[in-house]
């Protein structure tokens, strides 16, 4: 048997600008650890939900993308 799941998680990035930022984002390694067990057939990054300003909650996803 095998079954898809698809989950979302949060993360906090620092950076001088948001091309900085986002350069960072894209650079990160988001596969889990536990992608190298023989019974994970596939993984990996689907989609960018959102992105706001962590203090002023401003959306700032149609600037990042």
């Amino acid at each position: 048997m095998e079954v898809r799941i698809t989950y979302k998680s949060e993360i906090y990035i620092k950076g001088n600008s948001l091309d900085e930022i986002k350069s960072k984002f894209e650079t990160l390694d988001l596969d889990p650890s536990e992608a190298h067990d023989e019974d994970v057939t596939d993984y990996g990054f689907v989609e960018v939900v959102s992105v706001e300003n962590a203090d002023s909650y401003e959306d700032l996803t149609s600037k990042f993308k």
